[in-house]
């Protein structure tokens, strides 16, 4: 596992999320699109996704954080389905929960893994992401982790691959969440490699 040392992108991630930046405990961490699009050098459009392990400290230190650093964001008042990570993960997240403020949405991942410490735990969400590039984590201490072999250059290049490593590979069909997210990825110019 490779880890680069990259506190910037905390400032890239509190320009679009503000104080939703400050909320990272030692066990939890942002990854998926907001971390590619700021290794990849563009403007972040999605949400933010927070991956934390099972355990029912782990999800309320995350709630203490919000209501102390991000006060002004707020629990969706429904609760979330699992959409997409239902329908295409069903045994990887335990739980979700979705914080909104202005048009912009965090969304808390409780991993379902039980094997490993609390990081393990929390970073086994990573590791199954569909796409390559997006299989990078960022802790409270501004560390990169590249849990998917070649993630980080893959987003420095700005290329898209299938993720074929991935706990949930349906022996080389790809969900329509996946072919989605490389339509809309591909439209802001990256490039399908495979």
């Amino acid at each position: 596992m490779e880890r680069i040392l990259a506190p910037q992108l905390f400032d890239v991630i509190r320009e679009r999320f503000g104080q939703m930046a400050d909320v990272l405990t030692y066990t939890s961490f942002f990854y998926g699109g907001a971390v590619r699009d700021v290794l990849a050098g563009i403007p972040l459009q999605g949400d933010l996704d927070i991956a934390v392990s099972h355990g029912p400290g782990e999800i309320t230190a995350i709630r203490n954080n919000i209501k102390k650093y991000a006060a002004d964001w707020e629990a969706r008042p429904e609760k979330p389905a699992f959409g997409n990570y239902g329908e295409d993960h069903p045994s990887l997240i335990d739980g979700m929960e979705e914080y909104q403020f202005k048009g912009r949405l965090t969304q808390i991942m409780v991993s379902s893994c039980l094997k490993g410490d609390a990081i393990e735990k929390a970073l086994n969400i990573v590791k199954q992401v569909d796409i390559v590039c997006c299989g990078v984590a960022l802790d409270c201490w501004g560390y990169v982790y590249e849990m998917v072999p070649g993630a980080i250059t893959h987003c420095r290049e700005r290329v898209l691959v299938y993720n074929t490593e991935q706990q949930y590979h349906q022996n080389g069909q790809k969900s329509q969440r996946y072919l989605s997210r490389i339509h809309k990825l591909r439209e802001r110019g990256w490039k399908l490699l495979g």
